[in-house]
Order: structure tokens, then sequence, then C-alpha cells
């Protein structure tokens, strides 16, 4: 939302001058997190994420930020890009038998003024499968 404010003073001796409009806006309420979301681990290093759209958003849907790091490494996050028309993800290439949060934020975009704002977070844990046994001979 855009505002307009005008200040003046008033007391006993009378009424101030206006001083100059000052304009501002408000950003807008962050959108729902998506719903129904889970994640599959397919194979031993690929994961597939799901979810659907948000019920309740804020701005036009630009598309979803897919994070993902390893459960405990707080300092290393990855990410995907998602576009607004798709409601699922692929990730390849990860450890086996690892922990990883994933988490999928929605992209909004107010139309009036531009402004891009990311909902609010649906978090999710998930265990990538085993890596291939191994004959180890000493």
């Amino acid at each position: 939302m855009n505002y307009t404010v005008r200040v003046n003073a008033e007391n006993v001796a009378g009424r101030s001058t206006k001083c100059s409009d000052t304009n501002f806006h408000t950003f807008p309420i962050r959108s729902e997190p998506p719903g129904n979301f889970s994640a599959t681990a397919l194979g031993q290093s690929t994961i597939v994420v799901n979810w659907t759209k948000p019920r309740s958003l804020y701005g036009q849907l630009a598309g979803y930020r897919v994070v993902y790091r390893v459960d405990g490494y707080n300092d290393s996050n990855s990410f995907v890009g998602v576009a607004a028309e798709s409601t699922s993800v692929t990730i390849r290439g990860l450890s086996p038998r690892t922990t990883f949060n994933i988490t999928v934020f929605v992209i909004a975009e107010d139309s009036t003024s531009g402004h891009v704002t990311e909902g609010l977070p649906a978090p999710y844990q998930l265990v990538t499968t085993a890596g291939p046994k191994r004959n180890i001979e000493a």
C-alpha cells in the first residue's frame, strides 16, 4: 500500500503551516507456504520434492525456491529455483545415507510495486538411501 502523510502542529497559539508531504510504501504480507509438501529418495543420491500451490498468495506467483542442506551444517545451503507453473523438482548428486533439511519457499511479486517477497517456509527432512555394499578386504 502507498501512503501520504502531512503533519502540522496545533496548540493554544494556533495551527502551524503543513509540512511537505511524506510518501511511504508498506510491503505485503508473506504468502503461506506450499501445501502437501513431501520429498522422496530415488536411489542413493537423488530426491524428488513435491508440493501444491499455497492457498493464500500475496501478489502474483513468480516461482519457488527450494533450499536444501545436510542436517547439522547450517552454513552450507544449496538452492534450486523452480518456475511458477511447476510443483516439483528433482535434485541429483546428493550424498548417500545423509539426512537433508529441505525447505520450499513461494516467491511472489507485488503487481503494483514490483517488490518480490519470499513466503513462509515449508520445511521437511529426508534421509537419502544407502549406497551400494562394498567388499572390503584386509
